[in-house]
């Protein structure tokens, strides 16, 4: 009787250490859900693992923007405002001083209260924090966040359900999806982390995937240092060109909001979600001053293609017949498939 009443105690002391670490999780927070069910409701946007911008979202709840430090990128980050709205803030900073209070907004041109609203959880009016102070805190005053998460559908796929055979395309791994996220962040001005994710159907240290994890993902990513708008090192995004150069990060369909055509996102912006395609691996950094900025960056990483050597067609040469997007590596011919073609960007 006593080890029962002893079980009992410990699930429940696990089961309320549970439940306070899913209430005080910021990426939970009822605001940044409703925000971004507000901006994607009329959209009809694909599935994508990249959940960076429910991320920053969620960091901006905890860690405002300050309104009287804030630039032209922070202020595009939020996706709130439109590039009119954001240069009618910046002048209005710019002839008038520092705000001193955040109901100083309504006397922006191009600003309505709904546009307040929208962004009253994410800024704040503050006194701006100098270089020389905020070093040592960068390094030891931010949040660490980890995140382990398992799914997994209970109807099994054909997959699973073959018998093994050469001839066959049976999926060897475990049907569970894992998922494991790491990510230190203080005020978006400093972050790393590192993310480890195995699909469905992979294997698990053992065949195809002896190193564990079929994805691992690393990056470290600061902001304003001196002149160094934005460094990045490890796995980042980077969006130029409205799409036309290239842009990796969520971006919007039509829809009644007008200002939504325009893509907004920062240049540089640090990685650390699920998908396995669309990121680059390397470094890259911003540097800006006064009215001139510059971005340059440089990648090296292993892509997915189809592989199709010379003595298996009538051609005398290896060739690529097609780039693979779907991230998985359960059967013979998709880890077969994995890493199998370099990409150079810069």
């Amino acid at each position: 009787m006593r080890k029962i009443f002893l079980i009992a105690s410990l699930l429940l002391m696990v089961g309320k250490c549970i439940q306070a670490q899913v209430v005080e999780n910021p990426a939970t927070n009822p605001v940044v859900e409703q925000q971004l069910e507000n901006i994607t409701e009329n959209n009809e946007d694909i599935e994508s693992e990249d959940d960076s911008f429910l991320q920053e979202l969620a960091q901006y709840t905890k860690n405002p923007i300050n309104l009287n430090t804030a630039g032209k990128e922070q202020l595009t980050a939020l996706r709130f405002l439109d590039p009119i709205q954001i240069n009618s803030f910046l002048k209005y900073r710019e002839l008038m001083g520092a705000f001193l209070s955040i109901y100083e907004l309504q006397a922006v041109p191009n600003w309505d209260l709904n546009t307040i609203k929208n962004i009253l959880p994410f800024v704040v009016v503050s006194s701006s924090v100098k270089f020389t102070e905020s070093i040592g805190q960068r390094l030891r005053g931010g949040d660490h966040y980890i995140l382990a998460r398992t799914t997994q559908v209970l109807e099994k796929s054909r997959g699973y359900l073959l018998e093994p055979s050469p001839t066959r395309n049976y999926y060897p791994g475990s049907p569970q999806r894992i998922f494991i996220r790491y990510k230190y962040n203080y005020k978006n001005l400093l972050q790393y982390g590192f993310v480890a994710e195995k699909d469905p159907g992979e294997q698990f240290f053992k065949g195809y995937q002896k190193n564990g994890f079929d994805f691992y993902s690393a990056h470290v990513f600061a902001r304003d240092i001196g002149i160094v708008k934005s460094l990045a090192l490890g796995d980042f995004t980077v969006n130029l060109g409205q799409g036309l150069t290239q842009w990796m990060n969520l971006a919007f369909r039509k829809g009644p909001d007008i200002t939504a055509i325009k893509r907004q996102a920062a240049t540089l912006r640090p990685y650390n979600s699920a998908g396995e395609i669309n990121f680059h691996r390397g470094a890259g950094i911003t540097i800006g001053k006064n009215n001139w900025e510059i971005t340059a960056f440089g990648s090296y990483k292993n892509v997915d293609a189809n592989f199709v050597p010379a003595d298996t067609t009538l051609t005398t040469e290896d060739f690529i017949s097609s780039l693979q997007i779907s991230g998985f590596h359960r059967t013979k011919g998709e880890a077969e498939d994995k890493g199998v073609q370099k990409q150079l960007a810069f």
